[in-house]
């Protein structure tokens, strides 16, 4: 595996990590597109692309988007 392959699956599973743990209301589904800017390994933005995402509850977007401000991935903190 190539090791800048590695290094996106590595921030995915980060990524995925620090979501599992937000407190979400329940009744609802859907899909979220994340879109990165990776420079020199480290992530240098994160947008959640609500265009493209297939969650229209508002409320959970607005939570999820308040939550993505707080993260950093574990090395650059």
């Amino acid at each position: 595996m190539h090791s800048t392959e590695k290094r996106y699956k590595q921030i995915i599973s980060l990524l995925t990590q620090y979501l599992q743990a937000i407190q979400l209301p329940r009744g609802f589904g859907g899909d979220l597109v994340f879109e990165f800017q990776v420079s020199q390994g480290r992530v240098r933005q994160l947008v959640l692309d609500e265009q493209a995402s297939f969650l229209k509850e508002q409320t959970v977007m607005q939570l999820i988007r308040r939550s993505l401000l707080a993260w950093l991935p574990e090395e650059t903190r």
